[in-house]
């Protein structure tokens, strides 16, 4: 999701204290520590509904997460979305954190974090369909919380989405598990995530592009190690490419409707290059589709796992688009399109089977 999509996702909050012992949730391996941060028993009466949950790091020196793992309850989770903060929006255990959609009237209402939505990070997004596999970092690459980093609070978000709109969830426990160590990496892990917004007519093929020049410094460099695509039911294809000069190279592809699952890729992007994104979906429906945050609605994302190559972070690495009918590759004079991908290319096989509609 693009910067005007990130209240969208939801916010699980409450406060606890993460220490080093064993007691509070800690367990070593040879490698990594973990912990896991899960909801605290929430009660969810409606569906679409995004509730969010705090956990509070208070080690003197910062912790350096190298890895998750989803722990969620897919018959009840859409998403489940980690954000770091350096102080939660609320400090309840549990409340509503996005706006616009469904509420569950158990619980208050507020943002994320607080403060500005522009020092609030994604770590990682878990989304329906995707693996229990999770990610581990690269060797040397990690995220810095607590201590004298900039982020003292992981907010866990879950957005719930019930099939049957008369069931009731109580006492749910989904979570994400998380590895760290406290030796300090080299790099520093970033999220990438490029969205688009729009609506697209019934019964419509349709293409939603967005194309960024992203804001990487000069003289540095960007590595995307992983990504993941997503979109709901009209999804067909989405590709991701690297565009500089007139060569557009493809960064990542996928069927959204296969497994979405975390993919290892290695893409290297530099000053001047633009990123660019399409998602080619199929409305079947007799209705208008919007996109947005509820299930019903549609979605266009890449989430792109990177780091610098000065080690360098930039908390907002993102492209977001206004999708159709406002915005298409071909309207904007910034893209050089000779030899962009033609609607073909997009809807092509997959890394792992031939799309199926």
């Amino acid at each position: 999701m693009a910067l005007g999509f990130l209240h969208l996702f939801l916010l699980i909050a409450s406060s606890h204290t993460f220490a080093t012992s064993h007691a509070d949730g800690v367990t070593s391996s040879a490698e990594n520590e973990e912990f896991d941060i899960r909801m605290p028993g929430a009660r969810v009466s409606k569906t679409n509904v995004h509730l969010c949950h705090a956990f509070e790091v208070k080690d003197n020196e910062p912790l350096f997460i190298t890895g998750y793992k989803p722990l969620v309850d897919s018959s009840v989770a859409h998403h489940a979305t980690l954000f770091a903060c350096e102080n939660p929006a609320r400090s309840d255990e549990i409340w509503n954190c996005a706006f616009g959609v469904t509420k569950e009237p158990t619980y208050e209402y507020g943002g994320i974090c607080a403060g500005s939505s522009a020092s609030m990070p994604i770590l990682y997004d878990w989304v329906l369909n995707g693996d229990y596999e999770g990610i581990m970092l690269p060797p040397g690459v990690g995220f810095p919380v607590g201590g004298d980093s900039a982020y003292k609070s992981i907010v866990l978000q879950v957005h719930y989405n019930h099939t049957d709109k008369t069931k009731v969830t109580l006492d749910d426990t989904s979570g994400i598990k998380i590895f760290f160590t406290r030796t300090q990496p080299a790099k520093l892990m970033g999220l990438f995530l490029s969205n688009i917004g729009g609506q697209f007519q019934p019964k419509t093929l349709e293409r939603a592009e967005s194309a960024c020049l992203l804001p990487i410094p000069a003289g540095d460099t960007l590595h995307i190690f992983a990504y993941q695509v997503h979109t709901h039911e009209f999804g067909l294809m989405v590709a991701a490419y690297k565009v500089r000069n007139s060569t557009w190279t493809e960064i990542g592809r996928r069927d959204p409707q296969l497994p979405e699952n975390t993919l290892p890729v290695d893409a290297v992007l530099t000053r001047g290059d633009w990123f660019a994104l399409r998602c080619t979906m199929y409305n079947t429906k007799q209705r208008l589709v919007h996109f947005g945050l509820n299930y019903e609605d549609e979605m266009c994302q890449f989430y792109g796992y990177y780091y610098m190559e000065s080690g360098t972070f930039i908390p907002k690495m993102t492209c977001s688009g206004q999708g159709p009918p406002l915005y298409y590759w071909r309207l904007d004079k910034h893209v050089d399109l000779q030899n962009a991908p033609e609607d073909n290319v997009s809807v092509s096989p997959s890394p792992d089977e031939p799309a199926r509609r």
